[in-house]
């Protein structure tokens, strides 16, 4: 009788280990048993079969409780990794479908043109997709698979977190998209408004003729007046452009007329929406005409040190 207990409780523990991860699920609690059991058949050998039926009935209902255990926390783990498995292949499916989608107007209507979200978002789609790719492949591979208790965090906090991510890189590429046109919008009104102040524009583009950069404009007048405007990226907040008005004068002029020149521009600026702050000297050194000016040339290759700059701080809006 003790020997058919051992045998069955043998045959438990070979079940056990063949068919359950018991290193993970429940780590030394086989090995333990196998202790306790080989112990059992010892004392069968030296003839104390008595005790040994009792101890054997006991180790294989010790094995019982362990399969039960071990078939639960398994199945508990095999949920847990096929939820997290299509949780990361459904964000890396909506990342996909996001690569192109429509523009949005100021009121989060949609235009009838699209943008390329990685573009817009200086490739932050690209990166989410690599990693949504590794969390994927890691739950396909059979090495180093994560635990339930990895599996769990990743389901409640990190792969809600990465939803929210791809949501956000969608909602900044827009944004910058919109932001881009808004500068072409600001500029062209500030040439507006300088046009009426007598300025001729010669050309117009954005910086490394990139729409995600400063557009920027170059006006001259008859005098020989150069002005260059530039409409600067400020952030990722709708409508985060910076106004710099850069002038430099054939003729040199005194504070109080570079100001006026400033109120003048506000006050056309004002006419056509677009709120402007008040004049500011970007540097303290002192204010020099720079004869070398010459209408006829490129402004943005007059530029001297010594030029005067007015700018408005701080976010522009417009139309």
């Amino acid at each position: 009788m003790a020997e058919t207990w051992l045998n069955a409780a043998d045959q438990f523990c070979q079940f056990i280990q063949a068919n359950y991860a018991y290193q993970v699920f429940t780590p030394g609690q086989v090995e333990k048993l196998e202790r306790q059991l080989n112990q059992a058949w010892q004392n069968l050998e030296i003839g104390l079969s008595e005790a040994v039926i009792l101890n054997a009935q006991q180790i294989y209902a010790a094995f019982s409780d362990l399969r039960i255990e071990l078939e639960r926390l398994q199945n508990e783990w095999q949920m847990l990794l096929q939820a997290a498995w299509e949780a990361a292949c459904q964000l890396l499916d909506q990342a996909d479908v996001c690569e192109i989608v429509p523009a949005v107007d100021l009121d989060g209507n949609s235009l009838p043109f699209e943008i390329d979200v990685d573009y817009w978002s200086i490739g932050r789609l690209t990166l989410f997709k690599q990693e949504m790719s590794y969390v994927r492949d890691r739950l396909e591979s059979d090495m180093d698979l994560p635990d339930s208790e990895t599996l769990g965090h990743w389901l409640s906090i990190d792969l809600p977190q990465y939803s929210h991510a791809l949501a956000d890189i969608l909602l900044d590429a827009r944004i910058n998209a919109l932001n881009s046109q808004l500068r072409i919008n600001i500029a062209d009104l500030v040439v507006r408004a300088l046009q009426e102040q007598g300025f001729a524009l010669e050309g117009s583009d954005y910086e490394a003729r990139d729409g995600r950069n400063t557009y920027e404009a170059q006006l001259t007048n008859l005098e020989g007046s150069q002005v260059q405007v530039q409409v600067a990226p400020t952030g990722q907040a709708l409508g985060a452009n910076e106004l710099h008005l850069h002038s430099s004068d054939g003729e040199e002029r005194t504070e109080h007329e570079l100001q006026q020149r400033w109120y003048e521009v506000s006050r056309s600026l004002s006419r056509y929406g677009l709120e402007v702050g008040p004049f500011i000297r970007e540097n303290a050194e002192p204010y020099h005409a720079n004869p070398a000016v010459n209408p006829r040339r490129h402004p943005v290759a007059e530029r001297r040190r010594g030029s005067q700059k007015a700018s408005r701080p701080g976010s522009s809006s417009g139309d």
